[in-house]
């Protein structure tokens, strides 16, 4: 099992620390956590968890279907975006992937576990990590299917929407699948320049999956949906196991997607915290922030013998968690991603930051 942020339980059980005390920076929640209302939503739903949930999940479908201008049968709502991740090689039969690294580590996961071959594509630091797409076409032709993150975890990059335009004549072209991952697209900063575009999202070689997870802080809940051609919908729904998502997932999300203030201010939130702890970072010795368009900051440790397992060991005894990026392909121990958090939080970290590495 590939290891990922946000697993606090080990570090409780590690070092022995209450759950309460820990302060998380490896999973890129919502700094605002989840909206007000959210508990009486679950408290009113509460009594419907003695029935099966609606495996249709049709309320929720049709709430997104106003939010994203598309039909209700273009839309399939699944138990977070990974489930998603994982049925699209299923569903596809891929056998050849492209996948440009480093990037979510799941895409590769996914292919794999169907017996595909990956064929990764590398980004460069001395570009920050920004995909070349004309570099990328050439690419395209043989495979069956290609992920792209935008923006991307765990480098914080992000293409235009004329670049996946671009990226999807040439996949059309060769009658290629094109995955675009929009996980973290609420916390660009030109969403409308970077999301897919309307009139693209419901052909059926393209594989739209976003997450209600980051945004309204509800991992726990698990909540995810793939946008696509109804062909596509269809052939998704035909992999899925039943009842998938659960009562109170459904109804939750119902909800909160109306809360369009909750959504504003929490984007207004993470860009002011983003830049205050970029600041905040770059004026420490030792490590290097790399520009983000999402709630999360890619940074390289250059203070001597510290790596990024060492580091995020040391945090930890403190109640700190980081990311150690040294599982990325593409990246090595002397990467780590910090979740942007509220004004205490991020003071606490870079506090913590610069003692950690003053002592390197």
């Amino acid at each position: 099992m590939l290891e990922h942020g946000g697993n606090v339980y080990k570090i409780v059980r590690k070092y022995n620390i209450p759950e309460n005390s820990i302060v998380d920076f490896s999973s890129n929640i919502n700094p605002a956590g989840y909206p007000r209302g959210t508990g009486g939503i679950i408290k009113k739903s509460i009594k419907s968890i003695v029935r099966y949930p609606d495996p249709d999940c049709t309320r929720l479908r049709n709430g997104l279907s106003g939010v994203l201008g598309v039909s209700p049968g273009n839309i399939a709502v699944g138990n977070g975006a990974i489930e998603f991740i994982y049925l699209i090689p299923q569903m596809l039969g891929v056998k050849r992937a492209l996948i440009p690294v480093p990037s979510f580590n799941e895409y590769e996961a996914s292919v794999k576990i169907q017996n595909g071959k990956c064929i990764f594509f590398r980004t460069h630091e001395e570009k920050n990590y920004k995909l070349d797409v004309d570099a990328l076409k050439k690419r395209i032709p043989g495979v069956d299917l290609v992920f792209i993150c935008n923006p991307n975890n765990p480098t914080g990059s992000i293409l235009n929407k004329d670049e996946l335009l671009y990226i999807l004549k040439a996949c059309r072209m060769h009658g290629v699948f094109l995955c675009i991952d929009e996980v973290f697209i609420d916390f660009a900063d030109d969403i409308k320049g970077a999301a897919v575009p309307d009139s693209v999202r419901t052909e059926k070689n393209v594989l739209l999956v976003r997450s209600m997870t980051k945004l309204f802080a509800i991992p726990g809940l698990r909540l995810g949906y793939l946008v696509s051609g109804r062909e596509t919908i269809d052939r998704i729904n035909d992999c899925r196991p039943p009842w998938s998502v659960n009562t109170l997932a459904q109804s939750v999300a119902s909800e909160l997607l109306k809360d369009k203030e909750f959504v504003q201010r929490s984007r207004e939130c993470v860009r002011r915290e983003k830049d205050f702890l970029t600041g905040c970072l770059k004026n420490i010795k030792g490590i290097e922030p790399f520009p983000s368009q999402a709630n999360f900051i890619l940074c390289k440790l250059k203070a001597g013998r510290m790596n990024s397992r060492r580091l995020s060991e040391k945090l930890a005894r403190k109640g700190i968690l980081i990311r150690d990026c040294s599982d990325f392909r593409g990246l090595n121990e002397k990467f780590i991603r910090l979740a942007v958090k509220g004004r205490k939080e991020n003071q606490m970290l870079v506090g913590a930051m610069k003692k950690a590495l003053g002592g390197a």
